[in-house]
């Protein structure tokens, strides 16, 4: 996770459709690879800090 969190550059956190699919990549990371008996529905990004 940390991985996919540090290789994004902050045009890609600032548009909003990169944004979207780094969503879609948490919640299917965590449900493959992090979560064995239960299932993330929804991710949220509530903010950003971009250093």
């Amino acid at each position: 996770m940390i991985g996919l969190l540090s290789g994004q550059t902050t045009e890609d956190l600032e548009d909003p459709l990169r944004a979207e699919q780094l969503r879609q990549q948490l919640l299917l990371m965590v449900n493959e690879k992090v979560l064995k008996k239960s299932k993330v529905k929804e991710v949220f990004i509530t903010g950003m800090h971009l250093q």
